[in-house]
Order: C-alpha cells, then structure tokens, then sequence
C-alpha cells in the first residue's frame, strides 16, 4: 500500500497506518511544508501540528480529512459525476453484488441467532416444567440440535456470529449427559 501511495504522490505513511496499527501518523512542519510521518521518526525540535491516528488503532479516514491530508483528490457525490470528470459517460458500469449480499446473509444469521436463542430459552422452560420424560428427552433434543447448529454457526462465519463458542459446548455437553441419563434409566 505505501509504495502504491508514493507511485501517486499519496503521504505512504497513511497508507500504512491504515493496515498496520503499530504505526501513530504524525504531521509536522518543516520549512512551511506540511509532512506526515510515524510518530517514531519525529525529531525531538519538531512540533506536532495534528495527530492523525494513534498507536493501537487502524487510520480510517473520512471523506473530508482524505482531502485534506492528500489521500483522496475529490468527494463525489455519484459515479456519474466521477464518470463525467475523467470523460468516461459511455463507459459500462459493472456492479458488485456481493457486499450486499453479506449483508444480507449476516441480517439472516442476526434473525437466526435471535430465534435460536428463543428456542433454547423456550426449551430450557420446557424441560422445566415438564413432568414427563419423553417431553423432557423431546426438549434436551433441542436444546442440543440448537446448540450444535449454533456453534456450526460460530465456526462458518467467525466473530460475526456473537456467541461464547466455550459456554455453548458446555451447555450442550450438559444437556447431552443429561438426555442420556434419562434415556438410560428406568422409570
């Protein structure tokens, strides 16, 4: 990213900051020219104009402050307008469907999730309340099957799926030894 950013006359060191957290943009002064470094570089006799990102966090820059800072040359308000700039009208647009359709799937998995959790906690009641063991082996069943497909969840989609994957396993692992405690003994 940096040696794209030089290649277009682009401060490499945002470019930087923007993959790597470790690095803290500075903008000093020198000679009336604005320059951005890494905090680390900075000369002690230097002052600090802004701080543009800090150790720990990623550069994400609006819109504005791209401008400003000579990231970015100009906002646009539509691709036509971008189009028009660079004498481009005619040209075909293509449109990438699959941002929206992550989106999409991940609203699913939020409904999922919000119905997944009503089903254990409806479950749990169940096996509550119930005095009769085929209702309670029926609720365990579940109980388990919710588990499992929540943690099949966790492992396709990762952290986007809020779940403590430990905490599930052990529910799961318990309601399991439970069911199979009621299936093996008698009446």
């Amino acid at each position: 990213m940096a040696s794209l950013a030089s290649e277009k006359n682009r401060p490499a060191v945002m470019a930087l900051a923007m993959e790597n957290k470790d690095i803290e943009v500075v903008e000093i002064t020198e000679n009336g020219k604005r320059i951005f470094i890494d905090s680390d570089n900075k000369k002690p006799d230097c002052g600090v104009v802004k701080i543009w990102s800090k150790k720990g966090e990623l550069l994400t820059l609006p819109a504005t402050d791209a401008i400003d800072c000579g990231m970015a040359d100009k906002i646009y308000s539509s691709r036509l307008e971008l189009l028009a700039d660079y004498n481009a009208t005619t040209a075909k647009m293509v449109t990438d469907e699959s941002i929206a359709k992550a989106q999409e799937l991940f609203e699913k998995i939020d409904k999922r999730l919000a119905k997944l959790n009503a089903s254990i906690d409806l479950g749990l009641k169940q096996f509550e309340t119930t005095h009769s063991r085929s209702q309670a082996m029926k609720a365990l069943q579940s109980l388990i099957y919710d588990s499992k497909f929540a943690l099949s969840m966790k492992k396709r989609f990762g952290d986007d799926v809020h779940i403590n994957e430990e905490e599930v396993t052990d529910f799961m692992n318990d309601a399991q030894a439970v069911y199979d405690s009621i299936k093996t003994s008698r009446r």
